[in-house]
């Protein structure tokens, strides 16, 4: 029998209602018909239930089926969507799934709570694969309805709207024994509750909790009761679901967007994000715009969700009284007092979505110039990048790292360059023939490296790597500079100049990136696997504290990625190098080497 063939004769099976010993019962009561021996073959909810449970489906309500009877095991899963768990049982039986983005997230769940492996790492893997500027918003839209959920389901807040009924007693076991510790309360009682580790139950089903405590809500007062034993059969629990996988994924979707915020703000996803979204958007430190496009790009959002499409001189009082309804909430989390003044009259005020108080504050701080000013105060305080990411995509300099990049383009000689990436090695190849692949022909390049202890350092080259008929393949150039932007030594970030124009960097077929005839840093081949990149600095380029240390914090080292970028618009930049050519070519000779490159031995000081 062939594969396609088997996937087919399972897939027949799954919608099988005659022969399924399992029907769950999802969302308002639409059943999704199973087969017990396939859920414990691929589920660990049900492959590692013990004698006498069903399943260990958080947030479940199982009905065994009589003994002998024909009539199916019931599972109710109230909160889950019914067509998102069909494809979901259909992945079960025949391990095919076309995931969506506006779904990802709450099939990542599903198969969480089912204990379905490797149907969460492929949602995982299929977010972190596939998170571009186009699905950012719509990831982060998915992510925050699953965390809010989540969080309703968690210990906060009104216990009346949280609390999950569960009776009778001998079910509460089975719904949290995998839990290491839960919170209870005792016949409708909102001013108490117990909290404690589940053991099990004695003889006569009491539930034995161990280390217990007795918790008074409005003093929050502790009392230690040692193991105890709870009667009764109409005990409400409070289901103790951690909102922690869906935070993760929510943090990295707003660091994206904030790291590529120019281009995101422009998407209509961005536009359709919800209120609490945007908030969180805009208060984070690393949303890379200038203060007064962070205000274009709310205000755009509030009128898109307002309807209105005229300019603010047009708005009716009508228009203007929605706009603002949307902008109540999200002013307070825009730095008003960083906006420049003439924007601020300009384009602000005439909306009225300022409140009065924070336009007499923004006069005053004006007029004291922040001297009387808290130097805590967030209103106050830039964005650690105010301008575009200009290192679009880096996974080396980004978060706490960004304001890196504008180190390195002051040191490049435009304060606001915009790169473009040309080769990673984590993604490409750390292979030397994938660097020559991609980067070959290139110029002017910006060379970023990772070492296995976080220090990134690395080189800026105005010329291109490329064959030459010069004896030890050296191509000259007159404004290369070595960098490390967070030195071993702990000093802060260094420039090293070329020193010995002829030598500035190094072809080898080889070798990944050389600047200098020391050489003054080598990046070896397959250099996140071994020790064979080494610096020996300085010799060609030289500075304060250059040392064969600084860059990597010893001579030999492993560099565990390397980034190589160039400028995003050529007429804006200051580089008088060689313009850009095809940067797949290799310009090997037939034997693979360069003639007249000198190995690694050969690397002696001129």
């Amino acid at each position: 029998m062939s594969l396609p063939q088997l996937i087919d004769d399972l897939q027949r099976l799954s919608e099988d209602q005659d022969s399924a010993d399992v029907v769950f019962i999802c969302g308002r009561d639409e059943r999704i018909y199973a087969h017990r021996l396939m859920l414990m073959a691929r589920c660990k909810s049900f492959k590692t239930a013990k004698r006498g449970e069903v399943c260990r489906i958080p947030g479940c309500t199982v009905s065994p089926a009589a003994p002998g009877a024909s009539t199916p095991t019931t599972i109710r899963l109230p909160h889950v969507n019914p067509e998102l768990f069909r494809q979901f049982i259909l992945y079960v039986y025949t391990a095919k799934l076309v995931l969506q983005d506006s779904q990802v997230f709450q099939m990542m769940m599903m198969a969480q709570d089912m204990g379905v492996v490797e149907l969460r790492t492929a949602c995982e893997d299929h977010v972190i694969s596939t998170l571009s500027v186009d699905n950012a918003c719509t990831f982060l839209t998915a992510v925050m309805d699953i965390h809010e959920k989540a969080e309703k389901m968690s210990f906060k807040g009104n216990p009346k709207v949280q609390k999950v009924m569960v009776q009778p007693i001998n079910l509460i076991f089975r719904y949290l024994q995998n839990r290491s510790r839960v919170q209870v309360w005792l016949y409708e009682n909102i001013s108490l509750r117990i909290e404690g580790h589940i053991v099990g139950f004695d003889e006569y089903m009491n539930l034995v909790l161990d280390d217990a405590e007795e918790v008074y809500v409005k003093t929050r007062q502790r009392r230690n009761l040692g193991r105890i034993m709870l009667k009764g059969d109409n005990i409400t629990l409070i289901q103790n679901v951690s909102a922690k996988c869906a935070a993760s994924f929510m943090e990295r979707c707003i660091i994206f967007i904030g790291e590529n915020a120019n281009e995101c703000v422009k998407t209509n996803a961005f536009l359709t994000l919800t209120k609490d979204a945007i908030i969180k958007i805009i208060s984070s430190d690393y949303f890379c715009l200038a203060e007064e496009e962070v205000w274009r790009c709310v205000l755009s959002w509030a009128k898109y969700q307002a309807g209105v499409t005229q300019p603010t001189a047009h708005w009716t009082e009508e228009e203007r009284a929605r706009v603002c309804q949307h902008l109540s909430g999200v002013m307070g989390h825009v730095r008003l007092l960083l906006i420049d003044s003439q924007v601020f009259a300009e384009e602000v005020e005439p909306t009225g979505a300022v409140p009065m108080e924070l336009s007499l504050e923004r006069y005053r701080y004006a007029a004291l110039h922040a001297n009387k000013m808290m130097d805590n105060d967030k209103r106050i305080q830039p964005r650690l990048t105010v301008a575009v990411n200009m290192f679009p995509g880096s996974q080396i300099l980004k978060n706490d790292k960004l304001p890196l990049q504008t180190v390195l383009n002051n040191w490049f000689g435009v304060p606001k360059q915009s790169w473009r990436l040309v080769f990673r090695a984590s993604t490409h190849g750390f292979d030397s023939g994938s660097f020559h692949r991609y980067c070959d022909g290139v110029a002017p390049c910006m060379v970023i490296g990772l070492g296995s202890h976080g220090e990134i350092s690395g080189g800026f080259t105005d010329v291109a790597w490329t064959k030459t008929s010069r004896k030890g393949g050296y191509v000259q150039s007159e404004r290369a500079f070595l960098f490390a932007l967070n030195p071993a030594n702990g000093e802060q970030p260094a420039k090293f100049d070329i020193v010995k124009k002829p030598y500035a960097i190094c072809y080898h077929p080889d070798c990944g990136p050389i600047f200098g005839a020391g050489a003054d840093l080598l990046v070896s081949s397959n250099c996140n696997t071994n020790m064979d990149s080494y610096s020996n600095l300085p010799h060609s380029y030289d500075g304060a504290n250059a040392a064969h240390l600084t860059l990597f914090g010893d001579y030999n080292f492993t560099i565990t990625d390397y980034e190589v970028y160039t400028i995003a618009s050529p007429g804006g930049s200051a580089s008088s190098g060689a313009s850009n050519s095809s940067n797949h070519s290799q310009n090997l000779s037939a034997n693979g080497q360069a003639p007249g490159v000198p190995t690694k031995a050969k690397y002696d000081r001129y």
